[in-house]
């Protein structure tokens, strides 16, 4: 007799997170599917879920999360990158076109028995070229470049 036990993987970042694929409908990724998106995003989903499980609720701190899980030293929100990121979360800065979001994320507070702060109010915006952004409900906003 042989049993044949099937797994299930799911990358921790799907749970911990509330997942918003292109989510100002921008045309130029409309034929994209979820997993091509989450194939653009790589890890940086991955970072924000390990800051939140933290226990982080503020946006200083969850970025300084994101830079430790990052471990470059040098990139992330250290960079210096700049520009800003309006209310849909479009990213501009100087000189270059706007970006829209590939993804936005917000903590799952339904996560069950995960430490999760209920007072986390922080998005994390992923855009192309690795640009990162937070914004937190008091319009405070990080940008960095984890690529």
């Amino acid at each position: 007799m042989s049993i044949t036990i099937d797994t299930f993987h799911i990358r921790p970042a799907q749970y911990l997170l509330k997942w918003n694929y292109n989510p100002n409908f921008s045309e130029e990724y409309n034929h994209l599917s979820r997993a091509d998106l989450e194939e653009m995003v790589g890890l940086i989903p991955d970072f924000f879920a390990d800051a939140i499980t933290e226990g982080f609720t503020d946006i200083v701190n969850v970025a300084d999360a994101m830079n430790d899980a990052y471990d470059m030293g040098i990139g992330g929100f250290n960079s210096g990158f700049g520009g800003s990121i309006d209310s849909n979360g479009v990213f501009s800065s100087d000189g270059d076109d706007d970006l829209n979001p590939l993804v936005s994320l917000t903590p799952n507070l339904n996560a069950g028995n995960v430490a999760i702060g209920d007072s986390i109010d922080i998005t994390c915006f992923i855009y192309e070229y690795g640009i990162v952004g937070l914004r937190d409900s008091q319009g405070d906003v990080r940008t960095g470049r984890f690529d």
